[in-house]
């Protein structure tokens, strides 16, 4: 008898249970497997235990800015009000809809619009999408895109048009980046109307090859800024001086500032050749992106400028832990040469700056007719839509054809942003970043391409 209750107990033990007694599926998130095996830690674990002891503090820093976005995220997912807007002005189908475009960066005026998108208007699997921003009277941002092809042709075509209207574009001389100590004396703001109007021809040869011949007309007209800051209008910065060191009213020095009185009108042909293994466009895990291109530019009118403009650039994703933390390697170079003997207007110049390259400096901070940029870039994820980055990069504009070129003539910039994204497109991203020399700078966009 009591070896037969012995024998019922072994076998209750031995039978699987439900409810409580169930483990969690696996959360990739924390590096978990989906097959449910154990795998044991590897020397790529060990060599990480360095870096991640001394990138702790800055994870904890990050992960703490997340922790109120992450509720916030939370409590719409359980009132699901986003979902409700979204839903209220967006076709059943999800192929029409609007969306909320915001874009603020310290010392420019925060800019908001919406973005209207048709997936069906010039056929199923095509696309169509309008946006329109502003940030007051002198600021204006409207583009028209469309893509009539569908994106699994071999063939893909696609045009834009856009217009820009702002008054508080930086100006900072052209030079090298470390040319003048006393840089903040030297950065203005002027105002600009720009033009764009092109199209884009796409050849994917095989998965991961592509072609892409591109046309553009531009037009750029110039005027005065405002003041903002310490940052003066370029016409109190740049004028025309007389015998006394004077400046004269309403001029801005042609020679300092080329293209500036008359403007810029020109015609763009371009080539590019891309070579991309990346897994994913958006959240990448590994693979890498090489981009080859060239692009030849002539005035129109009397614009007598004319120009060619060849980068390169690469970009290499590593993973470092189970598809879940990668490190992004980024190294760009840029150069733009004369033809002939008319001045390259200064808005078509090598620009570096802003929140896509070089983030710890104000978009306008350099300009010349080269450059070359470094990027080292670290993402974990922190919510299953969100992810966070540390990133430190190291760039510089130099004269043609690299002339100058100095490590010495570069700066370097650090920070780090929180992305909430879905699986194929940004929602919103924010980003902080420390520039030697430029001080701090902040980023914040919602769904905008501008």
């Amino acid at each position: 008898m009591y070896r037969a209750f012995v024998i019922v107990i072994l076998l209750l033990a031995a039978c699987p249970t439900s409810g409580a007694g169930e483990e969690p599926p696996p959360d990739p998130s924390r590096g978990e497997s989906y097959d449910g095996l154990l795998h044991k830690p590897t020397w790529r674990d060990d060599a990480l235990a360095i870096p991640r002891i001394i990138l702790s503090p800055l994870r904890l820093l990050f992960k703490g800015l997340a922790v109120p976005t992450h509720h916030l995220l939370d409590w719409d997912e359980t009132h699901h009000v986003v979902e409700k807007i979204f839903a209220a002005v967006t076709t059943r189908d999800g192929l029409i809809g609007v969306r909320p475009a915001l874009q603020y960066s310290i010392s420019f005026a925060p800019v908001i619009g919406l973005r209207f998108f048709d997936r069906k208007l010039l056929g199923r699997g095509t696309d169509f999408e309008a946006t329109g921003m502003t940030g007051g009277i002198n600021i204006v941002y409207a583009e028209v895109s469309a893509r009539p092809t569908p994106p699994d042709r071999a063939l893909e075509v696609s045009v834009r048009a856009a217009y820009l209207k702002r008054d508080d574009q930086i100006f900072a001389r052209i030079g090298y980046a470390t040319e003048d100590p006393n840089f903040l004396m030297l950065r203005s703001r002027y105002s600009i109307d720009a033009v764009d109007a092109g199209g884009t021809l796409t050849y994917a040869a095989r998965p991961g090859l592509f072609l892409d011949v591109a046309t553009i007309f531009g037009l750029r007209r110039f005027g005065n800024g405002r003041t903002i800051g310490t940052d003066l209008p370029i016409e109190e910065v740049y004028c025309e001086r007389d015998l006394a060191g004077l400046c004269k009213p309403n001029t801005v020095d042609e020679i300092t500032v080329p293209g500036f009185a008359e403007g810029t009108q020109f015609f763009r042909g371009g080539v590019t050749l891309r070579i991309d293994s990346r897994d994913n466009q958006y959240r990448p895990s590994s693979g890498a992106l090489l981009e080859l291109g060239a692009e030849w530019s002539h005035g129109v009118g009397k614009d007598q400028s004319h120009y060619v403009h060849a980068h390169a650039g690469v970009s290499a994703v590593l993973d470092l832990w189970r598809r879940t933390r990668t490190l992004i390697v980024r190294i760009e170079a840029h150069d733009l040469e004369p033809i002939g003997y008319a001045p390259v207007p200064f808005s078509e110049l090598i620009v570096l700056g802003g929140p896509d390259t070089f983030r710890g400096f104000r978009p306008g901070r350099f300009r010349n007719f080269s450059s070359l940029f470094a990027g080292l870039e670290y993402r974990w994820p922190v919510w299953m839509w969100m992810d966070a980055t540390l990133f430190a990069e190291y760039g510089g504009v130099f004269g043609q054809g690299f002339e100058g070129f100095s490590f010495n003539r570069m700066l370097p910039d650090v920070g780090g942003g929180l992305r909430v994204r879905s699986s194929d497109s940004f929602f919103m991203r924010m980003q902080v970043a420390y520039g030697w020399g430029d001080g701090w700078q902040a980023f914040f966009s919602v769904n905008t391409g501008f």
